[in-house]
């Protein structure tokens, strides 16, 4: 590009030289150096125009790659979001299922107690009528011994 470059200046230079000398002569030398030299120049202005979109496009690509980066980062850290999210739902799951543990365990409690409440409610009432009844065998064998005491007298 740089031999290219000063072939093309050297041609600048000489193209202005024949032109602008006094007593140049038109010929065809003349005319075709006139036309190298316009070529040289359409291919510097495309050259230029060239590397301008050549920078820009450059610009774009570090824009893209710096959004490609962010974008990067942004994924890591929904992913992050997600991993975090992920775990409180399992640990809330969990602690649900300790909390479903526990009333499950507390009505099981409840049915035993009340099971036992009438169970001893029973124990009472069986208690009260065995005591009712021993009084009234306790008098049936009062009453025996007295009627044996009296019979036993006479």
């Amino acid at each position: 590009a740089a031999v290219h470059h000063n072939s093309l200046r050297g041609f600048a230079v000489l193209g202005y030289l024949l032109e602008h000398s006094p007593g140049a002569e038109e010929g065809p030398v003349v005319s075709m150096l006139a036309d190298v030299l316009k070529e040289a120049r359409r291919g510097k202005v495309e050259n230029e125009s060239l590397v301008t979109r050549l920078r820009e496009t450059e610009a774009e690509v570090a824009d893209l790659r710096s959004a490609l980066r962010h974008a990067e980062e942004d994924a890591a850290a929904q992913q992050d979001l997600a991993n975090s999210l992920r775990a409180e739902r399992e640990r809330r799951m969990e602690y649900k299922s300790a909390m479903e543990d526990l009333v499950n365990d507390m009505q099981d409690q409840q049915q035993a107690n009340q099971i036992q409440a009438q169970a001893l409610r029973q124990l009472r009432q069986e208690a009260a009528s065995s005591l009712s009844r021993c009084s009234e065998l306790k008098k049936d064998l009062e009453a025996e011994r007295e009627l044996n005491q009296r019979l036993t007298v006479r």
